[in-house]
């Protein structure tokens, strides 16, 4: 229960309360300006596909050891 405006106790849910009072993200709008773009650095990459890229260099020094390897037993 609350304080109401008149004093008497008024319900609410706590699942709608929010510790820094009425901050309700959905009322940010975008910025008119343009994003800042360094034209030095290429795009990042998106996180599967940096995964993906460290997973296949993974896989690839795997397969010089086994190469090394199998040159070493024959």
């Amino acid at each position: 229960m609350a304080v109401g405006s008149r004093g008497r106790l008024v319900p609410f849910d706590l699942a709608q309360w929010s510790p820094l009072g009425r901050s309700d993200r959905c009322d940010m709008k975008p910025s008119d300006k343009p994003r800042r773009v360094d034209k030095d650095e290429p795009p990042k990459q998106s996180r599967s596909e940096e995964a993906r890229r460290i997973i296949e260099e993974y896989a690839d020094h795997l397969r010089e050891i086994i190469k090394k390897l199998r040159r070493r037993l024959h």
